[in-house]
């Protein structure tokens, strides 16, 4: 150890209290350490830019020796793409403006790191520029931060304005940041919805549903559908995914939601489970859906006075009007009698088609059998009304089986005591209400 280094050891050592300022000797020996170990360095150019000293630290940062540098200028030292950037500067340094840029110097290696270089230029007397004073502080770090950060906003951005889906952030219920997405989704700018509460475009009926209350402290998905009002005042239907959004400290920072607009797919399911539970030709329930209902209304104990009845309802002669006008004219007084049936009913009753010509109505709350057949009667008029197919007047009439179910009665045997009575009414004439 030196003799310098060592009086600066026994100088670091000493208790700082009443300690004296260091001397001469100390002082150079601890900037010659500062110096060599720093993460800066500094450099001194001439007035035609070319490097007179650098300070040790150079050695450490880019493997260069003094030697190595001095009488050289200094754009040999930068990466060629920042060499206009510098020049461009030097018209600056006759204000004696010091300034700082940042751009790449190369070590000795032929790499390239990055630096903040804060040059300040030196005149004499007379205004001359004599020297530069450059002090080059590493900012490979903080380039390189900055740089994986602007890929991932790129990254970002690009997925932000090109996905389909809507992202969503949401403190509370108010928005901070919606994707691009949402114009082609629902017609809105996301300085629409950016600042608003967002329960202000959800439907009247699903505020309710999307309400985030659960949401805001769980990290698991939560799945629901809603209507979202669009910028032109309708309401589309919308499938969401929202879970809590965490800050970068892992801290709550209210929920993130993506969503996409599903209306042809709720469309589409309408349509299945409307054929799943209705007749394509009338537009009545089918027979499987009508005798469900019928179980579900059947097995709760009916009010006093109050019943529910079963119409079984029969075409009379329908083959024959098949056989005489064709299938299709046989189709179309089916459509017009399940109409008819529909008129003559209340909101809570119930009609479908069976099979073939052969209709069930349901009425709920009736007092009794007698007035059970008053709307059968009421059905039988209505149907006798002639039908008109393209000029030509189809004349039909229907025969009705009247019931009021019975206590711990099964469906089928309801149902079984209503298709007795119809043919009661056939073998009596047809054209008829029979009750039983």
């Amino acid at each position: 150890m030196t003799d310098g280094l060592a009086r600066l050891r026994a100088y670091l050592e000493a208790d700082p209290a009443g300690q004296a300022a260091p001397d001469g000797e100390v002082t150079a020996q601890l900037y010659r350490v500062l110096a060599e170990n720093s993460g800066a360095f500094v450099t001194l150019a001439d007035a035609n830019g070319r490097l007179r000293w650098a300070s040790p630290s150079v050695t450490h940062l880019l493997g260069w020796e003094l030697a190595d540098e001095v009488g050289r200028p200094t754009v040999e030292f930068l990466h060629p793409d920042d060499i206009p950037t510098l020049i461009a500067l030097r018209a600056r340094m006759v204000e004696e403006e010091a300034f700082v840029i940042c751009c790449r110097v190369r070590a000795s290696d032929g790499t390239y790191r990055w630096f903040d270089l804060a040059i300040k230029p030196v005149f004499d007397a007379d205004g001359a520029l004599v020297a530069r004073v450059t002090a080059y502080q590493d900012v490979q770090a903080r380039v390189e931060a900055e740089t994986a950060l602007a890929a991932s906003e790129r990254q970002f951005r690009l997925l932000a304005e090109n996905v389909s889906d809507v992202i969503l952030h949401v403190r509370g219920t108010e928005v901070v940041w919606v994707s691009p997405s949402v114009a082609d989704a629902l017609g809105w700018t996301p300085g629409d919805w950016i600042g608003q509460d967002v329960l202000s475009f959800v439907h009247p009926d699903d505020v309710a549903a999307a309400t985030p209350v659960d949401v805001q402290q769980s990290l698991q998905p939560v799945r629901l559908r809603l209507r979202l009002r669009g910028a032109d005042g309708r309401f589309r239907w919308v499938e969401s995914v929202a879970r809590a959004h965490l800050d970068g400290e892992d801290g709550f920072d209210g929920w993130i939601s993506s969503f996409r607009v599903i209306d042809d797919l709720v469309s589409t399911e309408a349509e299945l489970d409307r054929r799943a539970r209705f007749d394509d030709l009338t537009g009545l329930l089918n027979r499987s859906e009508a005798l469900s209902e019928i179980a579900r209304v059947t097995a709760h104990e009916p009010r006093t006075g109050r019943e529910t009845a079963v119409l079984f309802c029969d075409i009379d002669l329908f083959k024959d009007i098949n056989d005489t006008h064709g299938h299709a004219a046989g189709d179309h007084v089916l459509r017009v009698m399940a109409d008819r049936i529909r008129a003559s009913l209340r909101k809570d009753d119930a009609a479908a088609r069976i099979g073939g010509d052969e209709l069930l109505v349901m009425l709920v709350g009736v007092h009794s059998l007698e007035e059970a057949c008053q709307v059968a009667e009421k059905i039988r008029l209505a149907a006798m009304e002639p039908i008109d197919l393209d000029g030509t007047t189809i004349s039909t009439t229907m025969s009705i089986g009247v019931t009021v179910a019975r206590g711990d009665e099964s469906t089928d045997d309801l149902v079984e005591r209503a298709d007795r009575a119809m043919y009661e009414a056939k073998r009596q004439g047809r054209n008829r209400v029979v009750p039983l």
